[in-house]
């Protein structure tokens, strides 16, 4: 996994159901990335706004 992700992305069991979380935060992964498709940004776009 590329370290970038590894250092801001974290899963622990107990926390929002062991789902991908951004580190430090309850805020899942899927979360951010389904807010974002409603908005009809691509993944790409995501990454852009989030560097």
């Amino acid at each position: 996994m590329d370290p970038v992700l590894v250092k801001h992305i974290e899963k622990k069991p107990g926390v929002c159901g062991g789902k991908a979380c951004v580190a430090g935060t309850r805020i899942r992964v899927q979360d951010v990335y389904v807010w974002h498709e409603l908005r009809g940004q691509s993944p790409d776009e995501i990454v852009t706004n989030f560097p």
